[in-house]
């Protein structure tokens, strides 16, 4: 854990373990697209570039991992204010998991922008 939980009732505990449930629930379905039968297509009629169903499964997994894996570690940092506000576990879980996942895209959206801008006028 990154922060004792001082109080000793385990509210944090509660509060990280519903936030990494959301995480978890959001990224099952993308693990299970990517276990699915895809058919491949051939690309041996493909000139220079061939993108199959399978190669846009995997890709969006690994874009879904590195968003939600940010979003979890702002998830942690953001429950333990959150846990000594809010009595309720799963309200201030879900809330830590919202805000964590906001903050995540805010982020990436920034440095984005900021990349495009630099190639646009660098």
């Amino acid at each position: 854990m990154i922060f004792v939980d001082a109080s000793g009732d385990g509210r944090y505990r509660r509060v990280v373990l519903v936030g990494l449930g959301w995480h978890g629930a959001v990224v099952a379905p993308f693990l299970i697209n990517t276990w699915r039968p895809l058919e491949d297509t051939s690309c041996a009629d493909a000139a220079s570039f061939c993108f199959t169903a399978r190669d846009g499964a995997q890709l969006l997994l690994i874009l879904v991992g590195v968003f939600l894996g940010g979003s979890a570690l702002l998830t942690l940092l953001v429950a333990w204010p959150l846990s000594r506000r809010i009595p309720s576990g799963f309200l201030a879980g879900t809330l830590a998991a919202v805000a964590g996942a906001v903050v995540a895209a805010t982020l990436i959206a920034v440095f984005g922008g900021f990349v495009y801008l630099q190639n646009r006028y660098g």
